[in-house]
């Protein structure tokens, strides 16, 4: 009867584990065009990530602690 518990209990703890699994988050270096010229910049995928909130929260991010407004002009954040 222990045996079946034990072997229950692991189960249900791998399977309970398994659910809550992230997918893997990609950084990549790469050259990319910025404003005149080309730097290095790191590339970041996240699955399930939509680019219309990314956008938005980055902003919000930048703006954090300063006395301006950050704002997007031709892909560049000011």
């Amino acid at each position: 009867m222990k045996i079946i518990q034990q072997i229950l209990f692991t189960a249900a703890t791998t399977f309970s584990l398994a659910a809550f699994d992230q997918n893997p988050i990609v950084v990549n270096v790469s050259p990319a065009p910025v404003s005149q010229d080309t730097q290095h910049s790191f590339v970041v995928l996240i699955p399930g990530a939509d680019l219309k909130d990314t956008k938005k929260n980055w902003l919000q991010y930048l703006a954090k602690g300063s006395k301006g407004d950050a704002s997007e002009t031709n892909g560049d954040n000011l």
